[in-house]
């Protein structure tokens, strides 16, 4: 192996993750952003323990202990590479989405332009398991397939599919 892989990797392993995220925040305004690797929906992630994890979670459970059961970690500035443990509070999907319909963020231009975008060449696969979750707990919180549609930018055919399990059974 290169001297200089095995360098970065024992530098790597030797620091822990509180100390590699503290590298990888900078302040914007009152928000202290990551600027490491990213979702395409602005999302940090991080690796800890050999799993990669939002870095506002990591954040979160920093100061505040672990994620309560159920919940969710919401950004009160809607800003999603935010990792200041003053914006993030734990909730559950359906108060994360009331927040954003309240704040005029549901179902935005913008937002259904970055679901387009992040199909990019795969456009049979863009749901993740966040995504699955939540489309689950808008169907059960009595939202219409269409609305749930509409907000990830999908045809109604396939989130039913979702809410019936026929596709992305295993989530």
């Amino acid at each position: 192996m290169n001297s200089r892989v095995l360098a970065r990797q024992v530098y790597r392993r030797s620091r822990t993750p509180e100390q590699r995220l503290l590298a990888k925040l900078r302040h914007n305004g009152e928000c202290l952003e990551f600027i490491g690797c990213r979702t395409p929906l602005g999302y940090g992630r991080i690796s800890v323990g050999g799993e990669t994890i939002y870095a506002h979670h990591l954040a979160y459970e920093l100061a505040h202990g672990s994620i309560p059961n159920g919940h969710i970690i919401m950004h009160t500035c809607d800003n999603p590479s935010c990792c200041n443990a003053k914006h993030l509070v734990a909730g559950t999907h359906k108060e994360n989405t009331h927040d954003s319909m309240r704040k005029g963020r549901w179902n935005t231009p913008r937002r259904i332009a970055d679901r387009r975008a992040h199909q990019g060449a795969n456009a049979t696969r863009i749901l993740d398991r966040a995504d699955i979750e939540e489309i689950r707990n808008l169907k059960s919180d009595g939202y219409s397939c269409r609305q749930i549609a509409q907000r990830f930018g999908v045809g109604h055919n396939t989130i039913w599919r979702v809410v019936t399990k026929q596709s992305y059974r295993e989530w």
